[in-house]
């Protein structure tokens, strides 16, 4: 008798333990097939994120090629450097006259080197020869007493460029370019520099046609 109650006392042990191995393996599956739907789940949102993306950047391209078409429209200089400008006869800020290049498609001028300096300030002395200053699109991006001079892209204007002339605004900054009245009735556009400026004076500005353009 004592053998049979242990018979039985082990019986139902193990099918206790069959029990418990078999919801285990129910639960493994039902487990397996979560994973499996949620890494459905999971492919489904990363296409839509990616049909999405691809979808946003078709409408930046469509917005940036309007942008492009709207400023070729506004009547360009296509100067020997390959760029094309436009020459503001008006009197604004920097901020001003660099939120009107934006409106229209551009931005303020960046100016590379010394031939192209002249190549555009001859330009601008055929729009108007007894104007001697332009914003350009150089600014201190450093704060306080620091100086970091950057044109529109990011690039560096060095404090040591050739460019530079010798001005009595030190401390300023934003830029322009100046040049010298050669006799009453002309101007040397050759003797032009880039000066450091208020932001806040008004002067005439150049836009010009942004690269990808």
């Amino acid at each position: 008798m004592a053998r049979f109650v242990l018979l039985l006392a082990g019986l139902i042990a193990l099918a206790s333990i069959s029990t418990t191995e078999a919801q285990e393996s129910e639960q493994l599956k039902i487990f397996n097939e979560m994973n499996q739907k949620l890494n459905q789940l999971t492919k489904l949102v990363h296409d839509q994120v990616e049909v999405s993306n691809q979808r946003q950047k078709q409408l930046e391209d469509i917005q940036k090629a309007l942008r492009c078409v709207g400023a070729r429209v506004g009547g360009l200089t296509l100067l020997s450097n390959g760029k094309s400008y436009s020459f503001h006869q008006a009197g604004k800020s920097w901020s001003s006259a660099n939120e009107t290049c934006v409106k229209q498609g551009l931005h303020l001028a960046t100016i590379r080197d010394r031939e192209e300096l002249l190549l555009v300030l001859e330009e601008a002395n055929k729009v108007d020869r007894y104007t001697e200053n332009w914003w350009v699109s150089a600014k201190n991006a450093a704060t306080g007493s620091e100086q970091d001079f950057r044109w529109q892209d990011g690039t560096q204007l060095e404090s040591n460029s050739t460019l530079w002339g010798n001005g009595d605004h030190e401390n300023e900054d934003c830029v322009r370019i100046h040049y010298y009245f050669s006799s009453y009735d002309a101007k040397s556009y050759t003797s032009g520099k880039l000066f450091r400026h208020p932001c806040t004076e008004t002067s005439y500005y150049i836009c010009e046609l942004p690269s990808e353009c």
